[in-house]
């Protein structure tokens, strides 16, 4: 009888098998896993510049920017305008999140479908702000006794600096008041202005021109104080200045560094920094990969794997949010990066995660959250999300993969060509492990040299949790009918080689967890990926050495995931501009 799941772990296994040389890691000096010095740290040189790139918005700064333009501009409205607006972005294409750019930020393709529904969302906006005379009314606040010509100027310098986040240059105000080709209140002409003013290019990209010259320094300008509390708004909160950021930009409330250093950890604590950080960790960690988890229902061989645990169509967000919500708990806390990697709390919302955690639901109100039952879970790799397949199926193979990628930030070379030639055996007597060992782990053959070592260790170590995310001692086979065929006792004992020459054990994954910890790998990752995510670009070690050793060093010390986010907004670079050579 076939196994229902080989396919899928068939074509893991062979798109990922032939691996011929030896993984590596990005470029950063020390950082390469074949040597033996096991240096994690960045070289700081704080002469070493990147050139600054005119960003686009990425669709989520884009939905954000412009829910938060509707707020800013009627407020008394604004919630019955997004919904109006939010219809329009049905057309606006995902930003691509792949391995080599695997943040929507990094995305900054422009294609005609983008083009389109930037009109159709100006468009969208501008009908939405003007739908009815008392929003008309709203917008342009005209006081008694004003002429309609000063209502319409304080509208467009109003709507200009929301849109192109600071106060209009005069050139600026008098282009968008040319657009105003009317005499009096009119509201075609409101919409013009509208319309032009979010199609700009101030809009639609992160545009920054920089200010004074640096003393000393050639081609390094600051940052004007508009372009300052914009790059923090975007870094911290994925949208635009809010009014008091944009107030204090034109007080110049930023002059000392005392001051910017107060403002800085006001703005990280702030809810959007928390909603920006959520985002950050579910495109890190892949949670929106994750298949629905209800999506086989029916299947005879996943009806008899979930049994009485059927998942609904909820499950897989509450898996999702699980992850989210113990880093943003840890955060708040102040907690380090080692208190949230292994955290032994369960932040399952709902009663169905809750119950495949053993625990009681989190009803994000108590001072601790439910833990897991002792010996059952050990932090971030045990997470039901990490876990989960939407299958009857683990996957080590893809399981190892993630936590090199992803959480040691080293890359396995591409398989070769013959990869795929390599014969699947069908069977439903072997453990997934055994399955996955004979496929990939034969002597002296290409696929072994990769997967005994790099890959197949590091997913074993979870192969005691089964594909819904429960723990097991055993995996039970099925039949493509569904019937039990019988069980194989699960081992999760490996030399995970978390450095290349590193022989030490592990049986299972507290051990993993401890491995991960210990070599300061983790750390250094976070950091690759967090600079990467903020900045919006693939992370440079020559330029962005100090910003990437500021992140690191915060987390390897023990100190607070809070203070660690905030480390490379508080550097001199992040205030300045550079006019050299992008990188």
């Amino acid at each position: 009888m076939a196994w229902r799941c080989i396919g899928d772990l068939a074509a893991a296994a062979l798109l990922l098998s032939g691996c011929s040389g030896s993984v590596t890691s990005p470029s950063t000096p020390g950082l390469n896993i074949e040597g033996s010095s096991h240096d994690v740290t960045f070289v700081c040189k704080p002469d070493a510049r990147a050139g600054n790139a005119m960003h686009r918005l990425s669709r989520a700064q884009y939905e954000n920017t412009v829910h938060d333009l509707l707020e800013a501009q009627l407020p008394s409205h604004s919630k019955d305008a997004w919904k109006e607006v939010s219809l329009a972005f049905a057309s606006m294409p995902d930003d691509t999140i792949a391995k080599s750019a695997p943040f929507a930020t990094m995305d900054q393709a422009v294609s005609q479908q983008h083009v389109d529904t930037y009109l159709a969302v100006a468009q969208a906006v501008a009908l939405s702000l003007t739908s009815d005379d008392d929003r008309v009314d709203a917008l342009l606040s005209c006081k008694d006794g004003e002429r309609d010509a000063d209502c319409v100027a304080r509208f467009i310098r109003n709507l200009g600096r929301h849109a192109f986040r600071h106060t209009l240059l005069e050139s600026e105000f008098a282009y968008l008041s040319s657009v105003y080709a009317a005499d009096g209140i009119d509201v075609a002409a409101l919409r013009d202005v509208i319309v032009v003013a979010l199609d700009a290019p101030q809009f639609l990209y992160r545009v920054e021109l920089g200010g004074a010259p640096i003393a000393g320094q050639p081609n390094v300008f600051a940052l004007s104080p508009a372009e300052q509390v914009t790059r923090l708004a975007y870094h911290f909160w994925q949208t635009m200045p809010d009014d008091a950021l944009l107030d204090l930009a034109d007080q110049n409330g930023l002059a000392d560094d005392a001051s910017y250093t107060q403002l800085v950890d006001s703005i990280s604590r702030d809810a959007r920094a928390a909603r920006s950080l959520g985002l950050f960790v579910r495109e890190w960690l892949l949670l929106d990969d994750l298949r629905p988890l209800d999506s086989l229902l029916g299947d005879p061989t996943f009806d008899a794997f979930v049994g009485a645990d059927k998942p609904s169509p909820q499950l897989r967000e509450a898996m999702i949010a699980d992850v989210v919500d113990s880093l943003l708990f840890h955060l708040e806390r102040d907690d380090s990066f080692e208190d949230w990697f292994t955290s032994p709390y369960s932040f399952a919302a709902t009663d169905e995660l809750a119950a495949l955690y053993g625990t009681a639901k989190y009803d994000g109100k108590a001072t601790e959250p439910p833990r897991f039952p002792a010996g059952e879970r050990f932090g971030l790799l045990t997470r039901a999300a990490l876990l989960s397949t939407g299958t009857a199926k683990t996957r080590p193979i893809m399981k190892g993969v993630f936590v090199r990628d992803r959480i040691l930030c080293d890359s396995v070379p591409p398989p070769p060509a013959n990869a795929t030639t390599i014969p699947v055996e069908l069977t439903t007597k072997r453990s997934t492990r055994e399955v996955v060992e004979s496929l990939t782990q034969q002597p002296k053959s290409t696929c072994a040299s990769c997967h005994n070592t790099l890959i197949n260790p590091l997913g074993f170590a979870t192969e005691n949790y089964d594909a819904l995310g429960r723990i097991r001692s055993q995996e039970v086979l099925y039949s493509a009918e569904g019937k039990e065929l019988g069980a194989k006792s699960v081992l999760t004992d490996s030399v995970p080689r978390i450095w290349q020459n590193d022989n030490q054990t592990s049986k299972g994954a507290a051990d993993l967890t401890a491995l991960i910890l210990d070599s300061g790998k983790a750390e250094a990752c976070f950091a690759r990926q967090y600079i990467r995510f903020a900045s919006g670009r693939r992370e440079d070690d020559e330029v962005d050495g100090c910003a990437l050793e500021a992140v690191r060093s915060a987390l390897q010390d023990g100190q607070s995931l809070q203070l660690a986010v905030r480390a490379p907004a508080l550097s001199p670079e992040f205030r300045q501009r550079f006019l050299g050579d992008v990188q």
